[in-house]
């Protein structure tokens, strides 16, 4: 529920628009275990991806929360998802992940890119603190 109501296409996952984001949900919820499986793999590289968070993740939180408090997926699936939704609260921005690897520093282009990345890594956490209410 309220799934479509989010413009996906216009959000940014690891790879770009985040339009396969609801499909992965979605076979989550109700596919077979192989989909299942392959579409959490999927959510993993895309709205949580080596430790980085995105655009997408935040409005991601609230539909991996309700799936892992369901009884709609089984089990090891919901503790899948509550390992995930963990990893997002507990993500970080590529920049600030990848900083000390960059020789010489940040340039005050990459500081600024830097501060609207993290502007992507607080919503998920206040996202999930409202699901979890």
């Amino acid at each position: 529920e309220g799934i479509d109501t989010i413009d996906w296409a216009q959000l940014e996952h690891a790879y770009g628009p985040a339009a396969d984001v609801p499909g992965q949900l979605r076979d989550v919820a109700v596919g077979s275990p192989r989909q299942r499986n392959k579409a959490m793999s999927e959510l993993w590289g895309n709205i949580h991806h080596q430790g980085t968070v995105y655009p997408a993740s935040a409005p991601a939180v609230p539909f991996l929360a309700r799936l892992a408090t369901s009884g709609a997926v089984p089990e090891g699936d919901r503790g899948q998802l509550v390992a995930l939704i963990s990893a997002i609260a507990s993500g970080s921005s590529y920049l600030e992940v990848h900083e000390p690897m960059i020789r010489g520093g940040l340039s005050e282009e990459e500081r600024q890119e830097m501060e609207k990345e993290l502007g992507w890594v607080r919503p998920p956490r206040r996202k999930l603190a409202h699901a979890l209410r």
